[in-house]
């Protein structure tokens, strides 16, 4: 089963097809809630100038509620199922990375 947390787990070039249909302001929520390494991930992955954005956003927002948190991780985690059915990203990697041929 696919969490939230598991999104530190895509590869970066799935992480960014992630941000492209994702919400800033949905990010900031559910990172509110996120561990630092997925927080990192996620900002690692977007221009200076938005993950700057993006970390002002988040304290902007202050405390909230841990049911809002989890709903906003919930519905990006169904963003990442939807990509996944459509063939855009990939969820299930074994042990370290399937490789690519050309």
């Amino acid at each position: 089963m696919f969490v939230f947390e598991d999104i530190a787990k895509l590869s970066n070039r799935d992480i960014q097809n992630l941000l492209k249909n994702v919400e800033s302001s949905q990010w900031a929520m559910a990172l509110k809630g996120a561990s630092d390494e997925l927080k990192e991930k996620i900002l690692s992955n977007m221009s200076k100038r938005a993950s700057d954005l993006l970390r002002e956003e988040m304290e902007y927002l202050g405390p909230v509620r841990l049911s809002t948190v989890e709903q906003t991780q919930q519905q990006i985690v169904d963003v990442v199922r939807r990509l996944e059915d459509a063939g855009e990203i990939t969820t299930h990697s074994e042990e370290g990375e399937e490789p690519f041929v050309q």
